[in-house]
């Protein structure tokens, strides 16, 4: 069943569900003078509270909507179905009809049925109890059984202390008749769930930037990897074995359960399957047996799936009957309330790596599949799987440029610096030889804010400006690199840490000059002197830089107090 049809199928279920409810228990409105202020009250938190985009994960939007039931609930049943109309008309929230309906259904069995199943207890507190428990396990069936949405256990525990945080505004509501101590309740209840949204942004973002430092470690894991495969070639080994140590790599440090390597024999027109890993045998003699035409696989490869040098075909499109656009969201938000998540791999997805030759031309491709985070791939993933594709095509192409393809490896996308791989193996060569060499390990001040106020492909234009303004200002016999996000390494040869003091203090004052977005740096200093093991000298380096952050920013710190 296709996501459409789906929609619709579950939105008529509801229907019917709602219907019979509300034959069985009818809404009877009560029109006293109160009425159009309880129904104002109910109206704007609820519109206030599901407004309040609290997500606990990327993909994770947490119910934050039960300040407003519950006041329809303290109010009277009847206004619940207020509520629920108050739901559809959500800021920003772009959906089909079907949707729309859905989540007013859906919110209507979530709190109409637990406030007349809480009903038949006498105790007014219990009751009120009752029904919050109620609704979270009314949301557990709808959205993650009936809506088919893995259940997270961190994001109930969220949802779960939402709830019972209500608990102090069900006591004051049934034990005073003040309606001002009523109104600084829901008042704190406000607060409380201001709270909730902005402990939420915290770790929301937190846990994106580990993400980002965990994908950046990773790339440079691949590029070191394949580097180290280029070095053992030395233009003696087959492209087949090439290819194979390339499908490793897809499989072992990318993540892909399932890879098959291809090139195009332009001279039959064919597709010859090279090799593979996550296959059973079985499975890739069918594959390789079968004859593919190139034109087959490039009818796949259409420019609006393309992003630099990867396809990503999703199932959508794939399906005829359901021809919905797959769009790379840059500002990473995602609405979840139709219980699918358009972040989470389906089996038919598709993602190709193409390789090319120097006339960009498409002369193969690596087909992976079934990634073991289980999620559609983000723009920074395509990005590195991108440079790796670049790198399989200088290989491929010709062997003799084999500098160059080791060069591609070892830069960073972005800052065209050298990257965290390369540094390893310049500073293994530095103390291994002896040469008297300094290190600057180099962390960002006031950058994060950028990114936050200006965006991130603002916040990329600076970083390439500073990368620019480093290469300028350093010799040529030292190295700048890129070691993950705002951090940066410099490698001094024949200089100690005095000496190196000398340049930084200038790149300080120029970075001060050029950049116009208070940003400066905080770095700490060490020599091959000073440490004897290269990986000492850069954990020493990274402190020293750390405690600069911490006790000032924009210092250049050499020694430890």
């Amino acid at each position: 069943m296709d996501l459409k049809v789906y929609r619709w199928v579950r939105t008529v279920f509801f229907a019917i569900a709602a219907t019979v409810t509300l034959i069985i228990f009818p809404v009877h409105f009560i029109f006293d003078n109160f009425f159009p202020i309880k129904l104002l009250i109910v109206t704007v938190l609820t519109f206030f509270s599901d407004n309040l985009p609290i997500y606990w994960k990327k993909d994770r939007k947490v119910v934050s909507n039960a300040i407003g039931f519950l006041a329809a609930y303290l109010f009277g049943k009847e206004y619940i179905l207020a509520a629920a109309v108050t739901t559809t008309f959500r800021i920003n929230f772009k959906q089909d009809a079907s949707v729309i309906i859905y989540r007013f259904l859906a919110y209507f069995m979530m709190y109409y049925p637990a406030a007349i199943i809480s009903g038949f207890f006498s105790n007014k507190i219990f009751s009120a109890i009752i029904y919050l428990h109620l609704v979270i396990i009314f949301n557990i069936i709808i959205v993650n059984i009936i809506g088919r949405r893995r259940i997270d256990k961190s994001s109930t525990l969220i949802e779960y202390l939402l709830f019972m945080s209500l608990l102090p505004a069900i006591v004051v509501f049934y034990n005073t008749t003040s309606i001002l101590i009523n109104v600084m309740i829901f008042i704190m209840e406000i607060i409380v769930l201001f709270f909730f949204f902005f402990s939420s942004k915290y770790f929301y973002e937190r846990r994106e930037e580990k993400m980002k430092n965990d994908r950046l470690k990773k790339y440079n894991t691949v590029v070191f990897d394949f580097s180290q495969i280029l070095k053992a070639l030395a233009l003696k080994i087959e492209v087949e074995e090439i290819l194979d140590k390339v499908a490793d790599i897809c499989k072992n440090q990318l993540g892909f359960q399932k890879v098959l390597i291809s090139l195009f024999n332009l001279q039959d027109g064919k597709v010859r399957r090279i090799t593979h890993k996550g296959l059973t045998d079985e499975q890739y003699e069918q594959v390789k047996n079968r004859e593919v035409a190139i034109e087959e696989i490039r009818a796949f490869m259409d420019e609006k799936n393309r992003y630099l040098e990867t396809y990503f075909i999703p199932s959508e499109q794939i399906d005829p009957a359901n021809q919905v656009t797959f769009r790379f969201d840059e500002t990473k938000k995602v609405y979840e309330d139709d219980g699918l998540s358009h972040e989470s791999w389906t089996a038919d997805d598709m993602l190709l790596l193409s390789f090319r030759d120097s006339n960009d031309r498409i002369i193969g491709y690596a087909s992976l599949d079934s990634p073991v985070n289980g999620l559609r791939p983000t723009q920074e993933d395509l990005t590195i799987l991108s440079v790796f594709a670049q790198t399989i095509s200088l290989t491929l192409v010709n062997s003799q440029v084999y500098n160059q393809a080791l060069d591609v490896a070892f830069k960073d996308g972005l800052t065209g610096l050298y990257n965290h791989s390369k540094l390893f193996e310049d500073l293994s060569v530095n103390w291994g030889k002896g040469v008297l060499s300094s290190i600057a390990f180099m962390d960002l001040d006031n950058f994060k804010t950028v990114n936050d106020t200006k965006g991130h492909v603002y916040g990329d234009k600076i970083l390439k400006s500073i990368a620019d303004l480093f290469m300028i200002h350093v010799r040529i016999q030292d190295k700048v690199y890129r070691y993950g996000g705002d951090e940066f390494v410099i490698i001094f040869s024949g200089v100690d840490k005095s000496s190196c003091r000398v340049v930084l203090e200038r790149l300080l004052v120029k970075m001060k000059e050029s950049i116009n977005e208070n940003i400066s740096f905080s770095v700490g200093i060490t020599d091959s002197q000073e440490r004897s093991d290269y990986r000492e000298a850069l954990n020493l380096a990274d402190r020293r830089s750390y405690i600069s952050k911490f006790t000032g920013k924009g210092k250049i710190i050499s020694e430890e107090k």
